[in-house]
């Protein structure tokens, strides 16, 4: 792979699926950054645009009715 398509804006699924897996391993986005060759900003928004959001414990129990 040459150094100019390294250096494309968009994320590949690859990047993708390597960054899902550094995710799984417990790894921080600077490490997975350096991985796919990409800044770690990069790699913190993808994760921020694309994550599922669940709720917090707090509006879980919230959101349960109430045993009576």
């Amino acid at each position: 792979m040459t150094g100019h398509e390294k250096r494309c804006k968009h994320l590949t699924s690859e990047d993708r699926e390597e960054i899902q897996t550094g995710l799984n391993v417990g790894m921080a986005f600077k490490p997975i950054a350096r991985r796919i060759q990409k800044h770690q900003t990069t790699v913190s928004k993808e994760v921020k645009n694309h994550i599922e959001k669940q709720p917090a414990r707090s509006d879980k129990r919230l959101a349960e009715p109430i045993p009576r």
